[in-house]
């Protein structure tokens, strides 16, 4: 089968939990495609078979080259598209756990963020991307990750430069070798968003895909916004006790002491007190870049007994109908089978099947 036309509707495979049975993969699948998911996205850890590079915590639960292929194939066969995800600056604590690898994290104590200042750290995470982006040779897109790279601030404060200056001439040393492979990169926005600097960001539209996840908001506004990281606005701390008030604790940010430029950068989104819900993906797409959503339908805080299926739908709902609205290129719902690779697993992945249910039907499926 072909890809399926139409807005992306995709699901999430974070196979940094438990270890999958090989011959559920076929099934998985299926059910996938039977609920008219189009697109998976897939962050395979220390599970893909990379070739001299030895990051496995179970060799045993290393897929083979024969399981990748065949679950491509099977992938294709239900007119599913793989969007591989390789983590290329945080989140890479399966690479630094290692002491043959912990040197090239910028904290070795919290082994999470890739040292830029490390030419073999870099070199090793390219390697890593080739591999990756050969294996999924039908693949129009590759997901960079590139999300909360919190440890950046640290070299950054080193080189005397901003982290999203740092950031950003990273990014654009990876973009060439997933251009030059014939496939688009995609990349999470948050680092954009909280080190908002236009000069900077205007550098790289149009060569990467945003992918924009919000977890929490609902409706056609809420209170919270994220620029400069999550905000919202100074007169809830005036109103506490107000019914629909967002607890204001200490350490709150607030829209009134954006900068001038993020503050221009938001003046069209400002809804009274709130912001229109999800105003990056209109505010990115201005600026000449094609957008994904991104909702959820397990996450890093729902530990492990069972999600709060409500809140998680209407989350889907409100990004459906935004990224309807957008003409955007869909929507992805996330699945994180653990918070990081250190954290304890997350509720089984069948307690998914309702939230991924709406997923399906907020996008049209039927």
């Amino acid at each position: 089968m072909g890809l399926t036309p139409g807005p992306i509707i995709g699901a999430h495979l974070d196979l940094k939990g438990c270890a999958w049975r090989p011959e559920y993969l076929p099934q998985f699948l299926a059910d996938l495609a039977a609920f008219k998911i189009n697109t998976l996205l897939v962050e395979y850890e220390d599970v893909f078979p990379f070739a001299g590079i030895d990051v496995a915590y179970d060799p045993e639960t290393v897929w083979s080259p024969a399981l990748l292929a065949g679950f491509r194939r099977e992938a294709a066969a239900h007119g599913i598209e793989i969007i591989p995800l390789q983590q290329c600056v945080g989140h890479l604590q399966y690479v630094f756990r290692w002491p043959r690898y912990a040197a090239l994290a910028v904290d070795t104590v919290q082994p999470c963020t890739l040292d830029l200042l490390k030419p073999e750290g870099k070199a090793l995470v390219r390697e890593m991307l080739r591999q990756v982006i050969a294996a999924h040779p039908e693949s129009r897109y590759v997901h960079l990750g590139m999300d909360e790279a919190h440890g950046l601030a640290r070299t950054a404060r080193q080189l005397g430069v901003s982290v999203i200056k740092l950031f950003s001439d990273y990014l654009e040393e990876l973009v060439p070798l997933v251009a030059g492979a014939g496939k688009t990169p995609i990349i999470w926005s948050d680092m954009l968003e909280d080190h908002f600097d236009l000069p900077v960001i205007e550098r790289i539209r149009g060569r990467v895909v945003l992918c924009l996840w919000d977890y929490a908001t609902v409706g056609d506004t809420t209170a919270a916004g994220r620029m400069e990281g999550w905000r919202i606005s100074r007169e809830w701390a005036n109103e506490p006790r107000h019914p629909d008030a967002p607890p204001v604790r200490a350490g709150s940010r607030f829209f009134e002491d954006l900068s001038p430029a993020a503050q221009e950068a938001m003046r069209p989104y400002r809804r009274g007190r709130g912001v229109k819900s999800f105003f990056g993906v209109e505010f990115f797409a201005k600026l000449g870049f094609r957008v994904l959503g991104a909702s959820h339908v397990r996450r890093s805080s729902h530990g492990a007994v069972l999600p709060p299926f409500l809140a998680v739908q209407d989350n889907i709902t409100s990004w459906a109908k935004a990224m309807r609205e957008s003409g955007q290129l869909g929507l992805i719902a996330t699945s994180w089978a653990r918070g990081t690779t250190f954290c304890p697993p997350n509720f089984p992945v069948e307690l998914t099947w309702p939230n991924i249910e709406a997923l399906a039907r907020a996008m049209g499926a039927a």
